[in-house]
């Protein structure tokens, strides 16, 4: 009988190492999607400042001097010119940012909300573990 509690105390105990390191995960991820989302609003509220019908090298300079923790050089040759077509304009470049914000934040409330539900469950667990021993 003693092996048995043992053993339960033992999957419980590792039960709460795999919540904790996924409210960990979580965390992170969401901390990612944050940056993203600063980095986007700075773009975005820096092409807000320029003139309606900027040029596409003012947009490109402005943009390069936005780059951010993870708004790359690459990432915003993508926004300003797609693959096929010419350069896109500053109202253009503005609609994406604006399109990619609202994915951004729709994965951060996605994200909280997961992290809320396994917090719950990692506190769980915390209570039920020395109740065990």
């Amino acid at each position: 009988m003693a092996a048995s509690g043992e053993k339960a105390v033992d999957e419980l105990e590792h039960q709460h190492q795999r919540l904790q390191a996924n409210v960990e995960k979580l965390k992170e991820s969401i901390n990612y999607w944050q940056t993203w989302e600063a980095d986007y609003e700075g773009l975005k509220e820096e092409l807000q400042k320029l003139s309606e019908d900027a040029s596409a090298s003012s947009l490109r300079k402005t943009s390069e001097e936005c780059a951010g923790e993870l708004l790359n050089q690459e990432e915003i040759s993508l926004l300003l010119s797609p693959e096929k077509g010419g350069p896109r304009t500053r109202q253009q470049v503005i609609g994406l940012l604006s399109r990619r914000i609202e994915y951004v934040q729709s994965n951060v409330t996605t994200l909280q909300n997961s992290l809320q539900v396994a917090e719950n469950k990692f506190a769980t667990s915390q209570v039920l573990g020395p109740a065990l021993h």
